[in-house]
């Protein structure tokens, strides 16, 4: 959408607006319209305290925007990004940010001179309209960020390439009110929760203060009047398995966090089976502000971790790489899991030991120097890639080298129920060096280089979720079940 066309429905819808986006979210009913959405960018593209940019285009040809407070930054600052709505029927992190922005636009919001701030109101506009969980194409946002199939998701990772953030934040919500909960009386107990990136590769001084923030926030979240735990996922207790987010790539979260940064989900809650859905979504806002109110606070006062955190997050020290792992509760430790009874509005502790509390790590495999992709799979893998901004080299002329090959067994296509895996895991298995005849094209992929955890992430056969539950990665497979990405264990093998 041009900037004429929006200056027009702003100027044409100031009674709409002022219905769907009042001063104060107390009471709000039903989220910000999209025709007030887009007037309120044209006022900010007017206002010389922000940049509003069209960085692209949805599945469905509406506009994606970025906009960066300018504000008192340096360039020092600690730049942190905030986005949201990658499904359509979750609109609160979205009117939140854009209440938090007309607050620091009016005023009546102080952003700490440490911050530079980015936000990205809104991912799937096309959900939004249409108010559904996927895109125009039905692709689910959140599931694409090992692909980056979709504009949106591609729109992201372009943003956070370019910016290079120290927090990045991803908006979203959660149903309080499951058929399971009901059938027990019961409603999940928090209104807003947060979780932070936890894939075993990343460092862990960055797991840890993602972590600590999660925990220490849950205190004045509290205070200010809002159920927030860290956010998890499950059944019902105490039968049913309680677990933390998925260390999984495809999402935001880890997909983000790969870059070197600290990365978060937020999640409020919502009754999807409520006649209205968004009964309380003034409620929801609010919540929303005051985490991201603590957020910011917290980014302020680690600021000095922060910068070391993504300074470092270009290495990967470690000799092995963790390729298996899951959620357990070694020693069935007793857990309690609060609810809601929805009769006496009363908060209930479910005592539990189904509560899966810790990452472990099943299985590792030594880190090579390289990856080496055959030939014949380059125009996927290229573009793949690209839209990571990864680094690699093309072979001038064929040459044998000494490699690692790996071999695909199986994908599951099934969910795991004994430990709450999705479907699609690879089975996978290295077989012995061996001197490989390699064509001109082959893609090298050096470990050496700045967004080396999305190297490993993308291209590490042995990894337990990857690209080949896609068919389109499937179909490279070979005959024997050889992948086309090979591990080049020793450098001095290919000089």
């Amino acid at each position: 959408m041009s900037k004429s066309i929006l200056l027009v429905l702003f100027f044409l819808t100031p009674l709409l607006c002022a219905q769907d986006f009042p001063e104060n979210p107390d009471n709000v009913s039903q989220p910000i319209s999209q025709q007030s959405y887009y007037s309120f960018i044209a006022e900010l593209q007017n206002d010389n305290a922000f940049e509003v940019t069209e960085g692209g285009r949805s599945a469905g040809n509406h506009p994606l925007y970025l906009i960066h407070f300018l504000g008192d930054a340096k360039p020092e600052a600690i730049r942190v990004l905030f986005f949201a709505q990658q499904h359509g029927n979750e609109p609160a992190g979205k009117d939140a940010i854009l209440y938090l922005i007309r607050k620091i636009r009016d005023g009546f919001f102080s952003l700490p001179k440490s911050i530079d701030l980015w936000l990205i109101p809104q991912m799937n506009p096309d959900g939004a309209i249409l108010y559904k969980r996927t895109n125009h194409l039905d692709k689910d946002l959140n599931r694409d960020h090992l692909l980056l199939s979709q504009p949106e998701t591609q729109f992201l990772h372009r943003v956070v390439q370019k910016i290079r953030p120290h927090v990045a934040v991803d908006c979203h919500e959660f149903s309080r009110d499951s058929r399971a909960y009901m059938k027990k009386g019961w409603i999940k107990w928090p209104i807003i929760t947060m979780d932070t990136a936890n894939n075993p590769l990343y460092s862990e001084e960055a797991r840890k203060l993602g972590l600590s923030w999660c925990n220490e926030i849950a205190r004045p979240m509290l205070e200010a009047g809002f159920n927030y735990t860290r956010y998890y996922v499950g059944g019902v207790p105490p039968e049913d398995e309680q677990r933390f987010s998925t260390p999984e790539c495809d999402d935001a979260r880890n997909g983000l966090g790969a870059y070197g940064g600290i990365s978060f989900i937020i999640e409020s809650g919502l009754k999807r089976r409520a006649e209205n859905q968004n009964s309380d979504l003034g409620y929801r806002i609010k919540a929303y502000l005051e985490l991201f109110n603590q957020l910011l606070f917290y980014a302020d006062k680690d600021q000095n971790l922060l910068r070391d955190i993504l300074e470092k997050g270009s290495r990967f020290p470690d000799s092995f790489i963790p390729t298996n792992y899951f959620w357990a509760n070694p020693g069935s430790k007793i857990s309690g899991v609060k609810v809601l009874d929805t009769e006496s509005g009363k908060s209930l502790n479910i005592s539990t030991a189904n509560f899966m509390h810790e990452l472990v790590t099943k299985k590792s495999v030594t880190k090579p120097d390289s990856y080496i992709i055959a030939a014949e799979a380059e125009t996927l893998f290229t573009p793949l890639l690209q839209k990571h901004g990864l680094r690699y080299d093309a072979l001038e002329e064929a040459d044998s080298i000494m490699v690692e090959p790996c071999r695909l067994v199986q994908v599951e296509t099934f969910h795991d129920s004994v430990y709450q895996r999705y479907a699609g895991r690879q089975i996978v298995f290295s077989e012995p060096p061996a001197k490989k005849y390699f064509n001109r094209g082959s893609i090298i992929v050096p470990l050496s280089q700045e967004f080396v955890r999305k190297v490993i992430i993308l291209l590490e056969p042995n990894m337990m979720y990857g690209l080949y539950k896609h068919d389109s990665f499937t179909d490279l497979v070979d005959s024997t079940g050889t992948v086309p990405v090979y591990r080049i264990m020793d450098k001095k093998e290919h000089l």
